[in-house]
């Protein structure tokens, strides 16, 4: 079985892996599989109910675009951009990985005027937000039973987002948001208690500007067209995948630390761009990890335990 126009890809901690598919002039679908790492030759295979189709009882779900998996294992969010945008939350049995439609949240109907482009969860499992293609990222509250709830009036940030804010990664800790932008990677910050955003910087190539910080111009001068947004799980390092040329796929990768003491982030680490190939240095990737630069319906970096 071969998925078409795969969109996505995730994985639950007890071995399972979800692909998102949005076929040209068809449904879109998530593919259940189990990842099995007892043999010595690790295997890849569908669990007995697959191909979930997304719009089977919700029409409305029309083409996904991205999805995420709650920090507890027990959701899968889904969203979606057809007919004002909506996004899709699933109960995830974790011992079989069938995933059972629990709510369909309509963000039109919501009061919502956004075309959905990107989706993470908060590591506390409180807040899932949404990235708008009209220059927004939309804050929901996750409830006990994995259901959304939003204001439309004050849950809607503009401040410091790009045009279209994507491959959006939240720190491990919790504190900061990053997305990327033309040529650019922005931050905030995070309040704990309500999930609210608050920029702070953002690196763009040949410029970094804080919001009420010092410049940083010293730190950025090195990106070109960025396609990818991965943070290592102790927090300390940002992995930013950049195509370079015309071509469709990742040209190289850039490391930069991630300040422990102040809130502005980004310092790129001696040596640069680390092409496809080359070795970065051992100490920035967490013992155990391999940083892994791909194309998954747009370049993405990540990490892989």
């Amino acid at each position: 079985m071969a998925a078409k126009n795969n969109v996505a890809v995730v994985s639950h901690p007890n071995g399972l892996v979800y692909v998102l598919s949005n076929p040209t002039g068809s449904i879109g679908s998530v593919t259940a599989f189990r990842y099995d790492v007892s043999s010595a030759n690790p295997t890849l295979s569908l669990i007995s109910q697959s191909n979930l189709v997304i719009n089977a009882v919700f029409p409305v779900q029309a083409q996904p675009v991205d999805m995420v998996i709650h920090p507890s294992g027990h959701y899968l969010y889904v969203i979606n951009q057809s007919n004002g945008g909506s996004i899709s939350v699933f109960s995830i049995n974790p011992n079989t990985g069938v995933l059972t439609i629990n709510v369909h949240f309509d963000l039109a109907q919501a009061g919502l005027s956004v075309i959905p482009d990107d989706v993470v969860v908060s590591p506390d499992g409180k807040f899932l937000y949404l990235g708008d293609q009209f220059a927004a990222i939309v804050r929901f509250r996750i409830n006990s039973d994995g259901s959304l709830t939003v204001n439309p009036a004050t849950d809607k940030f503009t401040e410091g987002v790009e045009t279209i804010p994507r491959n959006l990664v939240i720190a491990p800790s919790g504190k900061y948001l990053y997305h990327l932008g033309t040529n650019k990677i922005y931050q905030h910050i995070i309040e704990p208690t309500t999930g609210a955003l608050t920029p702070i910087f953002n690196l763009s190539n040949g410029s970094g500007s804080g919001y009420g910080q010092t410049t940083n111009a010293d730190r950025a001068n090195v990106l070109n067209q960025v396609r990818g947004l991965a943070i290592s799980s102790d927090g300390k390092q940002l992995y930013v995948a950049d195509k370079i040329s015309s071509d469709t796929v990742a040209a190289g990768l850039y490391v930069f630390n991630v300040q422990q003491t102040t809130d502005i982030a980004f310092e790129i680490l001696t040596g640069g761009l680390y092409t496809p190939g080359q070795l970065v240095p051992n100490n920035t990737v967490p013992n155990g990890h391999t940083i892994i630069s791909s194309k998954v319906g747009r370049c993405q970096a990540q990490l892989r335990p």
